[in-house]
């Protein structure tokens, strides 16, 4: 698998190498950390995005996040000890399968009732929140969207307008509550932009 990338994080007490160790893999799926003290390690793919992403690029990143040698938690990661000067050499990361596509479609509507223009934000709520985006999309005048993540995540949806005199905001939607309903967002005038409590928990996007 060409392009996935690869972390390396210190077990302590080893100290985590500074700057922190990423690398894509290359054409032939390949990797390699050089330079590294001695002591203990674990290494992940896809550690700080969500599966399915859309990465800053707008390509997609598939993966959940995974160690070593191809578990989804980290307590079962298999931590690798080295010795100074030694070398590691031939591992074989297995990835697991990439999950199930979930699409989520909706409309927002603005106070009277009527479709808005706004963005609509999908996130993840097992990562960080700087980090949690899993897509976003601008409705287009009849206030449909269509956003992508994948099935079986815990979700929150909302949707979000900014002006420079004005802030609408619709109430943030656990996906996981909705049973399969069709979506409908609808904004609300809130306080100002800096008192809002969603904007604050989701500070990085705007």
């Amino acid at each position: 698998m060409q392009g996935v990338l690869v972390d390396l994080e210190a077990v302590a007490p080893t100290e985590q190498p500074h700057p922190l160790l990423r690398e894509f893999t290359d054409k032939e799926g390949k990797f390699s950390q050089v330079k590294l003290e001695g002591g203990d390690y674990v290494i992940g793919l896809n550690l700080e995005s969500p599966p399915n992403a859309r990465g800053w690029e707008g390509k997609r990143v598939p993966y959940a996040r995974s160690y070593y040698p191809g578990v989804t938690d980290r307590p079962r990661a298999q931590v690798l000890h080295l010795e100074p000067g030694q070398e590691i050499e031939s591992l074989e990361f297995r990835l697991p399968p990439a999950p199930q596509t979930l699409t989520v479609t909706g409309t927002v509507v603005g106070p009277g009732g009527s479709p808005a223009k706004a963005d609509v934000m999908l996130m993840d709520l097992d990562y960080p929140e700087a980090s949690s985006q899993v897509d976003s999309a601008r409705t287009k005048s009849d206030g449909r969207f269509s956003l992508t993540g994948v099935v079986g995540r815990s979700y929150v949806l909302f949707a979000h307008i900014r002006g420079r005199n004005y802030h609408f905001h619709s109430e943030a939607l656990d996906l996981s509550r909705t049973d399969n309903k069709p979506i409908r967002l609808e904004l609300l005038e809130k306080e100002p932009y800096d008192n809002c409590k969603i904007c604050k928990r989701f500070t990085h996007f705007y």
